[in-house]
Parts: structure tokens; sequence; C-alpha cells
């Protein structure tokens, strides 16, 4: 059972654990909810997932793996403040709707995307090689620079940067995966943007 926050879980043991980084897993006395009903929180813009179930598809995806192996690609539109701000926000709602598209189709599916929030987005790929996980963030990469978004202003030129992790056995976990990710990503930005980095 999870909490309507989505930041506990409680097992019928009577245990509780956190779902989300930086909290201190601690007996959680609040009402709760049937886990599904969080599993199935969706993004009202884009109907991606949303961030509050990010922690278990992971946790899912690495339980369901005999090699606890899991890639995350997180994955960001370079420069989209200012696209907003040019543009207006109801050219920036379009954008975020196709891109959400564009994404479900290069990884096959919406179950393992999320929105984050703003033009932030996570992509986890179960049992997926490093060669696989850099080949769907090449492939993300290459969809937005090659196909200008059809705005009603006649388009534009976005680009995303993408930070690429790949994890197996103890190294699997939410704070390694996620943390390395944030750190890939940023280096795609100082890098020049328009690009994926694999975290080291």
């Amino acid at each position: 059972m999870v909490t309507p926050d989505g930041k506990w879980i409680t097992f019928d043991g009577g245990e509780t654990f956190s779902l989300v980084p930086g909290y201190v897993s601690e007996p959680h006395r609040e009402d709760v909810v049937d886990s599904s009903a969080i599993a199935q929180e969706r993004d009202a813009l884009t109907q991606l997932r949303t961030l509050s179930d990010v922690h278990r598809a992971l946790e899912e995806a690495i339980g369901a793996s005999p090699t606890r192996s899991v890639a995350l690609l997180y994955i960001d539109i370079d420069d989209f403040h200012a696209f907003n701000h040019e543009y207006g926000h109801r050219a920036g709602d379009d954008v975020l709707v196709e891109f959400a598209n564009r994404l479900v189709e290069v990884v096959g599916g919406d179950s393992g995307l999320f929105r984050t929030g703003g033009e932030e987005f996570l992509a986890v790929l179960p049992n997926a090689t490093v060669d696989a996980a850099c080949a769907v963030a090449e492939r993300v990469c290459e969809r937005v620079r090659n196909e200008p978004f059809q705005l009603s202003l006649g388009g534009g030129g976005l680009t995303t940067s993408i930070g690429v992790v790949c994890a197996s056995g103890q190294d699997a976990t939410w704070d390694a995966v996620w943390g390395a990710a944030d750190r890939a990503l940023l280096e795609s930005k100082r890098n020049g943007r328009n690009r994926w980095t694999l975290a080291t």
C-alpha cells in the first residue's frame, strides 16, 4: 500500500519504506491507498507517467531482471525556457506533447517513460545493455535534431541533451542510477548540448 503523497509504501507486516530519495524511512501513520492508483498517475499534458512513479518503476525493472541490470535515460529539451519566452506557452505545450510522442515511438511504448516536470523526461529500460541504451539515446537525439517540430508558428529547431547510465548488481539502486544520470546530463549540457553522454 502506498500513501496518497506517493512517498511511503507500507507492507502487510507493518514495515514502512521511503519511495523518495532524501526521505528517511520511518513508520508513516497516514491513510494509505492501493498502490495501483499511484502507478496509474499520468501527466495531464503528455499522458506519460509522473515522477511519483519513477522510483517504483526503476525498482521493478531491477527486480524483474535476472542480472539486476537497468538503464536510465535522463532527457532534457535544450533551451526550452527561451523557446517558451519567444513563442509562448501554447507552442511550448505543443512541443512537449510531440516530444513525448516521439519518445514513445523510439522506445517502443510508454510503460517506462516519465515526465518529471517542465521539459525533463526519464526513460527506464529494463535489461538494456550499454550499446542498446546508447542506441536509444542516439535515436532520440536524431529524431529531435532532424525533424523540426511542426508548430503554428512555422516549426522550431530544438535539440535535446541526454544523460545515460547503465547499472547492474548492487550498483543498481535508485540513488546511484539517478545521480549518475543527472551528472551525465549536465556533462552533455556543458559540452554543447544536442548530444548524449554515457555516465562513467
